[in-house]
């Protein structure tokens, strides 16, 4: 699409690190490439985003005053950024791109503005029953204003539109289903002596890192010996502790490694695995997997959320049960070289013919045009 008017994205993504972040960077980068001006506003900063950007974009920072609710409310920002935006840019074309319902907020003065909206997880994740029932009704509030408000909203699953949080909302048909991509080289894929294993995520009861723990020391020595564990991602909670103290104090092997917070793992980590593991207990789509497919790398995954609709039981990877089911492809994985090449031939061709910039970039595009053609 020719741009006739200048055009600005304002992306909003509430922090800076992890999967969403990387995504919005992956649509900024694709964007200044075809003429557009992608703004990034946020609310917490982590300079990983650096490394992900390939051009110097202005960069909004909306500050919270830490008060009790105000979550509710950032919404509010929104519609203020927008504004002063375009008083002072008047012969632009402004669209806002938010990045997830959170940095919407329940209540907030978007009503009249150009606004695309990606649904890039699942709600709130609580064992508290209460707050889960509050939250998942504040949920739905706000997907439903974005439909009835005719506002654009995109998923990067169909999982996260079947989700049961979105049960009951009407004209839930009008979200488009539009996955994640990632910009790759497979000739960039790292050589290495021992046959890695690798996960990438927070460490976290949640991206069950534990369930790699325990299929670890259920490999017999003789594959621990030749079979590296990397892991690479944040402390987030208490079990980071557990699995630190798992890790330094282990007696089944030597081979098992925490790599901490790597900026870029795209570059970085992921190129010199062998497999990739992803044992999230839900996901809505992991960018990781998709990356790690660009590199000709299998993916051995659960199946939950929207992993299966990237990953293909037996054709670029294997769905894992439980943790014995997991140390069981591994070792068939290590020791059956036709199968992993299959596997591996398969992974790049799904990067290729699914989830390369041009394919989904392709989808989005016609979403800022109906939007654009709106607002003209």
């Amino acid at each position: 699409m020719e741009l006739e008017k200048k055009i600005t994205v304002i992306h909003f993504v509430y922090t800076l690190y992890g999967g969403v972040a990387n995504v919005a960077a992956n649509l900024m980068n694709y964007q200044y490439s075809k003429g557009y001006n992608p703004i990034l506003a946020y609310y917490e900063y982590d300079e990983a985003i650096d490394s992900q950007l390939n051009f110097s974009c202005k960069k909004i920072h909306v500050k919270m005053k830490g008060v009790p609710g105000e979550s509710m409310l950032i919404g509010l920002h929104i519609g203020k950024i927008y504004n002063e935006y375009i008083k002072n840019h008047p012969e632009e074309l402004v669209i806002v791109h938010a990045h997830n319902v959170q940095t919407l907020g329940t209540f907030g003065n978007w009503k009249k503005i150009p606004l695309i909206c990606t649904l890039h997880g699942f709600n709130c994740v609580t064992e508290n029953v209460f707050r889960k029932k509050i939250s998942d009704i504040l949920y739905r509030r706000t997907i439903s204003k974005l439909i009835r408000y005719d506002k654009k909203i995109t998923a990067v699953s169909k999982a996260i539109v079947d989700a049961k949080e979105l049960i009951g909302i009407n004209k839930k048909n009008e979200i488009s289903i539009i996955h994640n991509f990632a910009d790759v080289c497979f000739e960039k894929r790292i050589k290495h002596d021992l046959f890695t294993i690798g996960f990438v995520g927070d460490l976290s009861y949640a991206k069950g890192w534990d369930t790699i723990w325990k299929a670890y020391t259920m490999l017999p020595k003789f594959y621990r010996e030749r079979i590296s564990f990397c892991s690479a991602g944040k402390e987030a909670d208490f079990s980071y502790e557990w699995i630190k103290n798992k890790i330094n104090s282990t007696t089944v092997g030597n081979n098992i490694y925490y790599e901490g917070y790597v900026k870029n793992a795209k570059i970085d980590f992921i190129p010199k695995l062998d497999i990739l593991i992803i044992t999230s207990r839900n996901e809505g789509l992991g960018l990781v997997q998709i990356e790690a497919m660009g590199y000709g790398i299998p993916v051995l995954g659960r199946n939950t959320g929207g992993i299966c609709e990237v990953l293909n039981d037996g054709y670029n990877g294997f769905v894992i049960n439980d943790e014995k089911d997991l140390c069981d492809k591994i070792i068939m994985l290590y020791e059956n070289k036709k199968v992993y090449s299959y596997l591996s031939k398969n992974a790049l061709i799904t990067y290729q013919e699914k989830f390369t910039s041009k394919i989904i970039m392709e989808k989005y595009s016609q979403i800022y045009s109906e939007m654009i053609n709106k607002n003209i």
